[in-house]
């Protein structure tokens, strides 16, 4: 099991700096500003690897998805991406008929990329999977994986480069907005 973790965090210096500029303001309504800004930072920081990742690699945004979890502490928000290696069959994929055939089944999972042949390699009927037989006898086989999640959004500077801009931006930008909400409100 793969696991890449990520923390945006707010400094002290920041939050005081903040409360030194908008003395009216309560520190638990500092507080209350500063969790809407981290919490939405996450979100935006989730949408960036759900995006990357399925740009990058030939998965579903939902795999990538249900693999991340976010939540936030007393100094920012913790993003970690826990998951397993995706099976083959996940990826692109062709011939995609099941049963006999003379043509070698190809595998793609990389969009940058051309399938490549996998020589032995076939779909099992029973649950889609695609295994390889490891020499010429029928058995043994071994099933075929992919990357996992956390590797495809830790591995690639650019999903994680998008992830930390998406994040400060949206967390400036809802820090901004949620002040003037609360001194409209006084």
């Amino acid at each position: 099991m793969s696991n890449k973790g990520f923390e945006l965090r707010v400094s002290a210096e920041f939050t005081e700096a903040m409360m030194s500029a908008l003395s009216q303001l309560s520190p638990k309504s500092m507080k209350n500003i500063t969790n809407r800004a981290v919490r939405r930072a996450g979100q935006t920081m989730r949408k960036e690897a759900v995006k990357g990742a399925s740009h990058e690699y030939r998965v579903s945004g939902v795999a990538v998805r249900k693999t991340i979890t976010f939540r936030n502490t007393d100094t920012g928000v913790m993003f970690i991406s826990r998951g397993q290696r995706i099976g083959a069959e996940k990826f692109k994929y062709s011939p995609g008929r099941i049963g006999r055939r003379h043509t070698p089944l190809k595998l793609s999972v990389r969009r940058d990329t051309s399938p490549k042949a996998m020589p032995r390699a076939f779909v099992m009927k029973k649950n889609g999977a695609i295994f390889r037989r490891v020499d010429a006898d029928r058995v043994p086989i071994k099933h075929i994986f992919g990357p996992s999640v956390p590797q495809m959004i830790g591995d690639n500077e650019a999903v994680t480069e998008a992830m930390k801009s998406g994040a400060r931006e949206t967390m400036n930008k809802v820090l901004s907005h949620e002040i003037k909400r609360v001194m409209m409100r006084k």
